[in-house]
């Protein structure tokens, strides 16, 4: 099953069964409410979703330190579109602004096509959302950076914010399979096995590619850090902003 409302209520409920594999990416839900269970075990990652800085292709700003410096003069003017409260895209903008001392109107919408069509229509100036759903809008959205520490593996030319001379965020979403921590051992390490070759095979990384989605491996405990050190990230701006 794959993280969203049904997801989330397994998660939440501890319903998941033997059957069951969940595939998960933050999107809101509490991060805690995932790794601190006792009840299921990572079992490998197999891509990533990476969180771009997106402008309308018009748009005067060809990179995000342009961006920055303007809003620096002209504080609160700027517009800014997002997925929705408690989406990773929404979290990494409000970061974005704290760490580069910024400040802008936030205008949310529910979900990533919807802001990538404000975007796209000049609605608003600039807009935190999924790279990959820029795929096939290069005439009317252009990507100034990603969130990651790392260029994305298929938008390459993109760069992060640290490489503009900005604050390294280093946030992307793991997309990562969470299986039920008392499978027997044998099963648990089939699965392991099975993920791990799926998920470096030539053919998913052919698959997942026309998604937009770079194929991204890490085995079950590097699963695990990457989700406690984006807990670690992200926590304080989630309790500033829902408090």
């Amino acid at each position: 099953m794959g993280r969203g409302d049904v997801g989330d209520v397994h998660i939440r409920t501890k319903t998941l069964d033997h059957r069951d594999l969940l595939i998960w990416k933050f999107a809101g839900v509490d991060l805690s409410e995932v790794f601190t269970h006792d009840d299921i075990q990572p079992l490998g990652s197999i891509g990533k979703v990476v969180t771009s800085l997106i402008v309308p292709v018009d748009n005067p700003f060809n990179s995000a330190t342009e961006l920055v410096a303007y809003a620096k003069e002209r504080p609160g003017e700027l517009r800014w579109a997002n997925p929705g409260n408690g989406s990773l895209h929404t979290l990494s903008g409000n970061l974005f602004l704290q760490g580069n001392d910024i400040t802008a109107q936030g205008v949310p919408f529910k979900g990533g096509s919807k802001t990538r069509n404000a975007v796209a229509g000049g609605q608003v100036d600039f807009a935190f959302m999924e790279i990959s759903l820029t795929e096939g809008f290069s005439e009317k959205l252009k990507a100034l950076g990603v969130t990651d520490s790392e260029r994305d593996a298929i938008y390459k030319d993109v760069p992060t914010f640290g490489q503009q001379g900005l604050a390294q965020m280093g946030i992307s979403s793991p997309l990562i399979i969470w299986g039920q921590k008392d499978l027997p051992d044998g099963v648990t390490a089939k699965l392991v096995e099975a993920i791990a070759a799926a998920a470096t095979s030539e053919g998913y990384g052919k698959m997942i590619k026309k998604s937009g989605v770079a194929t991204f491996y890490s085995t079950p405990d590097e699963a695990l850090a990457l989700v406690r050190e984006l807990d670690e990230i992200v926590t304080p701006i989630t309790a500033e902003l829902f408090k």
